[in-house]
């Protein structure tokens, strides 16, 4: 009986096999959304946990207003089970192709195992002048070049210029768009850019990444990972506290020492500078007598000096005129020569122009000859060429002849009856005519084209005759006119030669006279001269004794003053260096955990979310499976009643016939989950991870099998399954087999409240009133269609209350709150270019109100919580308020700006779980923190 039982079972499945299959999709797919969305919380955090402990991701980032030497370093190693790295950091501004972006530099250590890089693309650096960016900053391509423009660029690094030699992932930024922030440019960090550790200048380590070992066995964004977090903590504030004690005592006994050994210094070289004032002095005597000294000396000078310059004119005067009449005696024997020269000139310009015009006519007269010789013969080509075409043209005007003779009388017979004989002989004859005719015209064509080249020919021959001896007869006259008017240059040079002989000789004499009175007065001059330079030789060894003295006094001045300078600096430094040493306080530590990074933070936020969304949401999809399975299964109970009879008479228990539909809907469940299951485990977490892919770059997906999760799932749903047979099969199963058998009763009509409404029900119709009785009379149907009514116009009032919230929110935000309508954005400039900018701005619209403002993405936080955000400081309080609507959404309340105080979007304050009056700390940079007192909490839609 076991075994028809359950042959019956599977004959009943398959005679249902579509009902069947509906119950097992429908459990599929919501035990498949329920698993997958419940598996994507954990998938993510496990993911993001495998992807940090491949890349050994840091635990704690710590940050020092001294940055970290050694000797901290060590205080942190002594800690159990952790692990130091130490690295550089240098935030700055780079440039590539006139395209600024604020930049963090990160020293890259292949040989460290912490905070490891996962190379996407490129190779890693080899070369001090090479580097790595991060993934999301695929614009810039491997090979492009970026350089550093930030002036303290020296002071940190080596290099101000990098080749980009590939780009990699990291887990310390999982996140596109969150890079944390800086004091460079506009305070958002747009590129992570990884160099060789050589690359950093800086004398001491920037930032400690620590590591440890019972830390990272536990999983990220757990519990029990934020308790040995918090664990930690303190105890790296305790060493950090001790280690930055130490140092500042060491640093300011080293202080100490320096301030004490500089004013020794300053001692010795103030005693000095009293033994350089004192020979100063004495200098000063000497300098002053070697001065008198000099001055008679000058005197004296200057006497000699008058007498030698009264010799020296008389002198001058002579030479003066001898070199006059030697000027005149030289210049008449040059035009002599010059015109000697000019005379052998022309005569020789005489003789080479008489040849050249003779050689050049000559030649006119054989280029005639040989152009009447080319005419003569190019006359007979041309006259032999007219004699053969005139000869065939005749023969060309007797074959046209024949051939239109033959051609009419062809065309006399063409149509005649008979004459086929001589009709194909003269077909024939005409043909050959007409080739003989088109042969002779071709030929009639080339006699003719001979012709006329030969006419060219003969006309060309006939210009070159003419322009030859027109060119004959133009240069003999030429050459007449020129031998003329050489002939006369010749006979005019002659008569110059002859009149400049004449004066010369008369010159020669007087210059001879000139030159013994010279000799004369020179002898004379000697001697005073060499009187003058005796004087002028001493005069000179006293000036030099005197300046080298001056020179000696003036550097001994200047390196006295000097020496005052330096101790006045040095005094000034000493006094600097005590107020810094009183002013020095102990180094701060910046203690920044995983969560200190927002994509880190907002990634595991997210997880969280996911996870939140599988507490609520894909219970619908289970409760609408039970709904489609009691359906299905109490309409397949009521359809086989007359079977269940005939089973129980044949004496099968209700245990056993219950257990047929047991096992019905059961099984359509379990294949439901396995499939379910199978899908939703994979599917579901891998379309969420491209989903994140988006914003995020974590590298790994894990998306295990969750055993305890599913079977969990499929024990639910299979009890579920079970208490719906239950349901469907308990009523059922309670008469006797006789009235099983026979069909069953169907519900009785009863009145409606609707029929005491009297002037209502008669006016409805027959088939009304039945509905309306139907409608009660079955009230599982009411309560299943009203179920499927209530939740579709459910889903479609949230469908319309989406699209009017959305689409109303730009309007409601620029309506109510902010009242601007553009905004331009510029580096940052000072006051004088910003009052530019807005009258450049205001020249557009007279009327247009126009306000600065600084806005800028920082880190803000309160308590445990944090959050980046933009920061914007307006021109004025007063200027603000004109652009945005400051006032509180729920009491209309209208703030307005403080000193200290900054209002927060109501977004912000939910997130950051603040309210008026609470403190906010924004870090300005790693090291850089301000407070901020919230002033209000003010109404905001977008921009979140």
């Amino acid at each position: 009986m076991k075994s028809a039982s359950f042959k019956n079972t599977l004959r009943s499945i398959w005679r249902t096999k579509a009902r069947y299959i509906s119950i097992l999709f429908i459990v599929a797919l919501g035990v498949g959304f329920f698993a997958g969305i419940k598996a994507s919380e954990p998938d993510m955090i496990n993911s993001t946990d495998k992807y940090s402990d491949m890349q050994n991701l840091m635990h704690f980032r710590l940050i020092s207003t001294w940055g970290f030497d050694d000797e901290e370093v060590r205080a942190l190693e002594a800690l159990d089970g952790v692990s130091v790295k130490r690295s550089y950091f240098y935030d700055c501004v780079t440039d590539h192709n006139e395209d600024e972006a604020e930049s963090r530099f990160i020293a890259y250590d292949k040989d460290s195992d912490i905070n490891q890089l996962w190379l996407k693309d490129g190779r890693f650096p080899v070369r001090d002048n090479e580097c790595l960016l991060d993934s999301a900053s695929y614009l810039y391509p491997v090979g492009t070049k970026i350089s550093v423009v930030s002036e303290d660029a020296g002071d940190n690094l080596k290099n101000t210029e990098y080749t980009i030699v590939g780009h990699v992932y990291s887990a310390m930024y999982v996140s596109d768009y969150e890079h944390g922030n800086t004091t460079a440019g506009d305070g958002g960090i747009d590129h992570i850019v990884f160099v060789p550790a050589g690359n950093f200048t800086i004398g001491y380590y920037t930032e400690l990444y620590l590591v440890f070992s019972d830390m990272k066995a536990e999983t990220v964004y757990t519990q029990g990972y934020k308790d040995l977090e918090k664990e930690k903590k303190p105890l790296i504030e305790e060493a950090g506290a001790a280690a930055s004690s130490d140092r500042y005592m060491r640093t300011a006994e080293d202080s100490e020492k320096q301030i004490a050994d500089a004013e020794a210094e300053l001692e010795k070289a103030e005693a000095e500078l009293v033994d350089a004032k004192k020979q100063l002095e004495d200098a000063k005597a000497q300098i002053d007598d070697g001065e008198k000294q000099l001055e008679d000396a000058e005197k004296l000078l200057s006497e000699k000096r008058g007498e030698l310059e009264d010799g020296e004119k008389q002198l001058n005067d002579a030479e003066a005129e001898y070199a006059e009449k030697y000027a005149e005696l030289t210049e008449g024997t040059e035009k002599l020569m010059d015109a000697r020269r000019q005379y052998s000139e022309g005569l020789e310009e005489y003789a080479s122009s008489a040849l050249e015009a003779e050689k050049e006519l000559a030649a006119a007269k054989e280029q005639i000859s040989v152009a009447e010789v080319n005419l003569d013969y190019a006359r007979e080509e041309l006259e032999s060429s007219r004699e053969s075409y005139e000869t065939v043209r005749g023969l060309y005007d007797k074959a046209y002849g024949l051939f239109e003779e033959l051609k009419a009388r062809y065309e006399e017979i063409r149509h005649e009856a008979g004459l086929e004989e001589e009709k194909s002989l003269l077909k024939e004859q005409l043909e050959k005519a007409e080739e003989a005719f088109l042969k002779i015209g071709a030929r009639l064509d080339e006699s003719k084209a001979e012709l006329y080249a030969g006419q060219a020919e003969f006309d060309r021959y006939v210009s070159e005759l003419e322009e030859a001896k027109r060119q004959y007869e133009e240069g003999r006259a030429r050459a007449d006119r020129e031998l003329s008017d050489a002939k006369q240059k010749l006979e005019d040079a002659k008569a110059e030669i002859e009149y400049n002989e004449g004066l010369l000789e008369e010159g020669r004499a007087l210059l001879a006279q000139g030159r013994e009175e010279l000799d004369a007065n020179g002898k004379v001059l000697s001697e005073a001269r060499a009187e003058v330079e005796k004087a002028e030789a001493e005069l000179a060894e006293k000036r030099a004794d005197l300046e080298a003295g001056i020179k000696e006094y003036n550097e001994g001045k200047a390196g006295y003053e000097d020496g005052l300078a330096q101790l006045a600096e040095g005094k000034a430094r000493l006094a600097d260096s005590k107020k810094l040493l009183e002013e020095l306080e102990p180094p701060e530590w910046f203690i920044y955990t995983r969560d200190d990074n927002g994509g880190y933070q907002e990634y595991g936020q997210n997880a969280e979310r996911i996870g939140n969304i599988a507490k609520v949401f894909p219970a619908f999809f289970i409760i609408v499976a039970a709904l489609v399975s009691i359906t299905g299964m109490t309409r397949m109970v009521s359809e086989e009643r007359t079977q269940i009879g005939t089973l129980k008479a044949l004496g099968y228990s209700g245990i056993r016939i219950f257990g047929k539909y047991l096992f019905y809907g059961c099984s359509a469940t379990f294949l439901g989950c396995v499939l379910g299951l199978a899908v939703g485990y994979k599917l579901f977490p891998f379309v969420i991870f491209k989903a994140y892919s988006i914003l995020y770059r974590v590298q790994v997906n894990e998306m295990p099998f969750l055993f305890k999760d599913a079977l969990i799932i499929t024990g639910v749903s299979l009890a579920l399954s079970a208490l719906t047979v239950l349901f469907s099969c308990v009523k059922v199963m309670m008469p006797v087999p006789a009235q099983l058998m026979r069909p069953s009763a169907p519900p009785s009509g009863k009145r409606v409240l609707l029929e005491r409404i009297r002037p209502v029900w008669k006016r409805l119709s027959f088939f009304s009133k039945v509905t309306v009785r139907n409608v009660f009379r079955y009230k599982k149907r009411m309560i299943m269609t009203l179920i499927g009514i209530m939740g579709c116009t459910a889903l479609m009032l949230c469908g319309f209350a989406l699209r009017d919230s959305i689409s109303d929110i730009v309007a409601k935000q620029f309506d109510n709150v902010m009242h601007f309508d553009a905004m331009a954005y510029t580096q940052a400039v000072d006051r004088e270019a910003i009052s530019e900018i807005q009258e450049i701005l205001g020249n557009y619209d007279k009327g247009a109100q126009i306000t600065a403002a600084m806005q800028k993405s920082y880190s803000l936080s309160h308590g445990d919580v944090s959050h980046s955000g933009y920061v914007m400081v307006g021109e004025s309080a007063e200027k603000t308020q004109n652009i945005m609507e400051p006032r509180n959404r729920t009491t209309g309340e209208r703030y307005t700006l403080e000193p200290g105080e900054a209002l927060v979007t109501e977004k912000l304050a939910k997130i950051l779980k603040v309210r008026e009056g609470d403190v906010i700390t924004v870090s300005l940079s790693d090291t850089e923190k301000a407070d901020i007192t919230v002033g209000g909490v003010i109404e905001n839609y977008i921009y979140h």
